[in-house]
């Protein structure tokens, strides 16, 4: 057996102390949550980025929220990189809009303690995309594998506008269908094509019954909850483990 060299060990050390080091002088640590939204019938879509622009504002120390709130015809993605308050703060208003702003929304994936954001800021954009063969999709996907297609492009999005320099960012955005098509096409017209931030894969997961995928308000509801242990085991129940990864990270 070879052995390793010794400026490959020291390299390999430097970079875990680099980011041992960031997640020590971080003031809490930060996640990333996705949701999608279906939008009520007639609710103008100025309106919703407005409102969820006045919410990030209200949420204390909003220099810290970033993320972005991406406006289809019929359904919203929301992005949003924060502590745990920050999140619990744009969950709980997003139960409050449902039936003023929204039908239902769900949680597709929270990533406890990321070690960078995506997002420079927080906004909002408005996608210039036609609402077409909504309804239509249909797959023998698994719903993990959907939603993992979906948090890839979050990603790609994200890692597009990371690049972006800050006095350049807000065009960046306004930008984003033409600069990255690839994860946010019209819709999806060859199933066998990679599932990507589509309305009509929206659709399917928002109305297609999956106890996989948490709504808002079971979320919430789980969380605000008093913790129950299993008297024979004195184990927490896994839905219960998952909220606690949330609130032991800060």
């Amino acid at each position: 057996m070879t052995d390793i060299e010794p400026s490959f060990l020291e390299a390999k050390h430097s970079i875990l102390h680099a980011v041992e080091e960031s997640m020590r002088e971080k003031k809490y640590q930060t996640h990333r949550m996705v949701c999608i939204s279906k939008i009520i019938a007639g609710v103008s879509t100025k309106n919703i980025g407005e409102h969820f622009s006045n919410v990030v504002k209200e949420i204390p120390q909003p220099e810290d929220v970033s993320g972005l709130l991406l406006i289809f015809p019929m359904h919203c993605v929301h992005i949003v990189e924060g502590a745990t308050e920050t999140l619990l703060a744009y969950l709980r208003d997003l139960r409050k809009q449902k039936y003023s702003l929204f039908t239902h929304s769900k949680i597709l994936v929270v990533a406890h303690n990321i070690t960078t954001t995506l997002y420079q800021n927080w906004m909002s954009h408005e996608l210039d995309i036609q609402a077409t063969g909504i309804g239509e999709y249909e797959t023998s996907e698994p719903t993990e594998n959907i939603v993992i297609e979906i948090v890839v492009n979050v990603i790609k999005i994200g890692a597009h506008l990371s690049k972006q320099p800050k006095l350049s960012y807000n065009t960046a955005v306004q930008a984003l269908h033409e600069k990255v098509p690839e994860a946010l096409p019209q819709q999806v017209l060859n199933v066998d094509k990679k599932l990507l931030i589509a309305t009509d894969v929206l659709e399917y997961l928002l109305e297609r019954p999956d106890p996989s995928l948490q709504t808002v308000e079971e979320f919430l509801q789980i969380y605000e909850s008093p913790y129950k242990i299993t008297p024979a085991s004195g184990k927490y129940k896994q839905q219960e483990l998952n909220i606690l990864s949330i609130t032991a990270a800060d």
